[in-house]
C-alpha cells in the first residue's frame, strides 16, 4: 500500500480538538477570557478543513491491508475520516469566530451535534464491520467523540456549569484516547514508510 495518507495527522488533530474543547468548556466557556481560546479552534479547524477536504477530494487511501486473517479494502478510510474531519474543521472554524467575537457558542454546537450523530453511527459501522486494524478502538473513539459533540449543545444552550464540566471532562478523555490512536498509527505508518522503496 502506498503511505501516502495522512491518517495520523487526523488523528492527532482529533486529540487536540478534543483537548481544546474540554479545556475551554471547563475553564473558559462564556468568560471573557475564554476569547483567548478561539485561535487553539482556529488551529485545529484548519488542519481538519485542509486534511479533511483534501481526503474526501482526492481519496489518497486505497489498497488493501490485512486484518485477522482476512484482507480488507481500505478506501472506506476515505469517508470514515475525511468525512468527520471536514465537519470538525467546520465546527471548530465556526467556533474559533463565535469564541473570538464573544458570540453565543451554541448556535455552532448544533451544528456540531448533527456531526457527532455522523460520527456515532461511523463508530457504530466500524465496530459492526471489523474496519480499521483497531475496531473496536476506532468505533470508542468515534463514538465517544459523538457523544461529546452531543453533549456540548445543551452544555452550552442550557449554560448547565455542571454539565459542561462533564462534557469537558469527557472531551479531554476522548482526547486520550484519540492519542492514543494516533500513537499506533504513527508506530506503524513510520515503521511502513521507511520500508518503502
Amino acid at each position: 500500500m502506498p503511505w501516502n495518507d495522512y491518517i495520523t495527522l487526523l488523528l492527532i488533530n482529533m486529540a487536540a480538538g478534543m483537548f481544546v474543547l474540554g479545556g475551554w468548556l471547563i475553564c473558559a466557556a462564556g468568560a471573557v477570557e475564554g476569547r483567548h481560546w478561539a485561535p487553539a479552534f482556529g488551529a485545529v479547524g484548519a488542519v481538519a478543513g485542509v486534511t479533511g477536504a483534501a481526503m474526501v477530494l482526492t481519496w489518497p487511501v486505497r489498497g488493501a491491508m490485512e486484518a485477522g486473517g482476512t484482507s480488507m479494502n481500505l478506501a472506506f478510510a476515505n469517508v470514515a475520516f475525511g468525512e468527520p474531519t471536514v465537519l470538525l474543521g467546520v465546527a471548530f472554524l465556526a467556533a474559533a469566530v463565535a469564541i473570538g467575537k464573544g458570540w453565543p457558542v451554541w448556535p455552532v454546537a448544533i451544528y456540531g451535534a448533527v456531526a457527532g450523530l455522523a460520527g456515532i453511527v461511523i463508530g457504530m459501522r466500524i465496530l459492526h464491520a471489523g474496519l480499521t486494524q483497531a475496531p473496536i478502538v476506532s468505533a470508542v473513539g468515534f463514538i465517544a467523540t459523538g457523544v461529546t459533540a452531543l453533549l456540548t449543545l445543551p452544555a452550552l444552550a442550557c449554560a448547565s456549569t455542571a454539565l459542561r464540566r462533564l462534557t469537558g471532562i469527557l472531551a479531554i478523555l476522548t482526547g486520550l484516547f484519540w492519542g492514543f490512536s494516533a500513537v499506533m498509527a504513527y508506530w506503524i505508518h513510520v515503521t511502513a514508510a521507511a520500508k518503502l522503496t
